[in-house]
């Protein structure tokens, strides 16, 4: 698989995704540093249903989502327990 490369808003910012043995391999690189990790598939999967709630947030907002809403799922991430409720 080749790397797919994810463009942030600023030119500097970048996530690539690519396949590390049986794992999902993520890199991303912003100004100043970058981080890397591999996840199993069944964690990938996890960051894609993340992904879309984020998107539906966003969405509901209009697209020009303020502070207020991108604090809420910033908190909702971290206390997030993984649980269904």
């Amino acid at each position: 698989m080749k790397s797919i490369e994810i463009r942030g808003e600023d030119l500097q910012q970048k996530i690539f995704v690519s396949i590390s043995g049986e794992s999902v391999f993520i890199s991303a690189m912003v100004p100043g540093g970058s981080c890397y990790m591999s996840i199993e598939p069944s964690e990938a999967q996890k960051m894609i249903e993340a992904l879309q709630v984020a998107i539906s947030h966003a969405k509901e907002a209009g697209y020009g989502w303020g502070k207020e809403v991108a604090d809420e799922l910033r908190r909702e991430a971290i206390y997030d327990t993984g649980e269904d409720e």
